[in-house]
């Protein structure tokens, strides 16, 4: 699963303009993106990993510039592909 798949999932580039999504990294089973601000929940970085059973573990993650710190916000584990776009406008609104 490659980072194009998961981001046509979430809702393709209608939704990186509404998450204001800033900067993407991904690698074969990961794609991790970067917020500029946090969103509702506080997290500004949210990391997916395409499990192999075919599921996603979705993570918020809040990282402290001042303190270097990255603190765990909320994680769905187990996702069914079809519930991302459900997961990210519940987290996002």
């Amino acid at each position: 699963m490659n980072a194009h798949n998961i981001i046509h999932k979430l809702g393709g580039h209608l939704f990186i303009s509404r998450a204001g999504a800033s900067g993407f990294l991904s690698d074969k089973d990961s794609l991790l993106i970067m917020m500029p601000h946090g969103i509702r929940n506080g997290a500004n970085k949210i990391m997916i990993h395409h499990e192999p059973s075919g599921t996603y573990t979705v993570d918020f993650k809040h990282t402290s510039l001042r303190t270097r710190t990255t603190s765990l916000v909320s994680s769905y584990p187990s996702v069914d592909g079809d519930q991302l776009k459900q997961i990210f406008s519940e987290e996002l609104s």
